[in-house]
């Protein structure tokens, strides 16, 4: 199969959020002779304020295109990439606005789920509960040649449960555990040695802070003993091969979005129709991140209790998107554009 030109759409809203925390990123990489070298797409969702998700939106892609120049396998640069993005936000993080109302430094962190599009492999790599979604073309059984749209994860919820559980519990880390609202709790001493990631014998304080066992940044769950973070940065890292053309299309989203893979794969198919000459269509607003976005609001009832929410989308069908023209390298509210190979 050649390279099939990308088709990508990015939407956003704050929800009822007093800040908007959920940052994105996308890096386009050609050859001398402009070839599409790579495009690595990302979504990060802060929590704990915006300084964590907008640091590493901005280094990591840096950091992997120096791995990727390290490293043949792309798996492995994007573990290594993860690392050495944590190290500089660490590096950062001394200037990040502190947590006034518990008075401490800031405590932020952010989820990564990145996307890696290099030649006919597709590479993504996720800390935290930011989903990717692949939309799979799932052929009729009975005869036809047509097709339908079946949605997949490509990430993993890194929730504290199971093995996640026990590899807190063997880090140090210390567990609020609640059927309902299960959260690592932060420990650190009233003097904020985790800053420095020193030893001490302070008296410590007792907070449950997040509900997730990855992320990058939350430099407070650094145990000394063990010297290494409970939070830990390193990601769940899967490849897969666009070479057959059965993977049409990707959706990236934090977890403001509230759809079903498979109602995503429909929507980035274009249609909920079953025939394929009826699939493959941009919404009339112009963009599928936008249309995914607001299908995912329709339920709302109170959507001044509703989350940031952010959506990429990627259309690899060279059938798919054939009505879009516009060609750019930047993410935009409600935009869409071609990434020619």
């Amino acid at each position: 199969m050649d390279k099939p030109n990308l088709v990508v759409s990015s939407s956003w809203c704050q929800g009822g959020r007093p800040s908007m925390e959920d940052k994105l990123c996308l890096d386009v990489q050609r050859t001398e002779s402009g070839k599409l070298k790579y495009a690595l797409l990302g979504v990060f969702d802060g929590h704990g304020g915006a300084c964590a998700a907008d640091c590493a939106a901005e280094i990591f892609p840096e950091q992997l295109k120096q791995k990727l120049s390290e490293h043949s396998c792309p798996k492995k640069a994007m573990i290594e990439a993860f690392k050495a993005t944590n190290d500089l936000m660490y590096q950062n993080s001394k200037h990040w606005k502190p947590l006034s109302r518990l008075n401490c430094p800031s405590l932020a962190g952010t989820t990564a789920t990145v996307a890696l599009i290099c030649g006919d492999t597709l590479t993504i790599a996720n800390c935290g509960d930011s989903v990717a979604v692949l939309g799979i073309k799932n052929q009729y059984s009975f005869g036809d040649c047509g097709w339908y749209p079946v949605g997949i994860r490509g990430s993993v919820v890194h929730s504290i449960k199971g093995d996640e559980k026990k590899r807190i519990k063997r880090m140090g880390g210390t567990i609020s555990d609640s059927l309902s609202d299960t959260r690592i709790v932060y420990d650190g001493c009233v003097n904020h040695c985790w800053v420095d990631r020193q030893r001490c014998s302070h008296k410590r304080m007792f907070r449950p802070i997040l509900n997730m066992s990855r992320a990058l940044g939350d430099f407070w769950s650094y145990n000394a003993d063990v010297g290494d973070y409970v939070i830990s940065c390193v990601p769940h890292v899967a490849s897969y091969s666009l070479q057959d053309d059965s993977i049409f299309g990707l959706c990236l989203h934090t977890d403001g979005v509230q759809m079903s893979p498979c109602a995503i794969a429909r929507c980035l198919a274009g249609d909920n129709a079953e025939e394929k000459e009826n699939l493959a269509r941009i919404p009339k607003s112009g963009c599928l991140a936008e249309e995914i976005l607001n299908n995912s609001m329709k339920s709302v009832i109170d959507l001044s209790k509703t989350d940031n929410a952010t959506v990429i989308t990627v259309l690899f069908d060279s059938l798919l998107g054939c009505e879009v023209t516009e060609t750019g390298s930047e993410l935009g509210n409600g935009k869409t554009f071609r990434i020619s190979a």
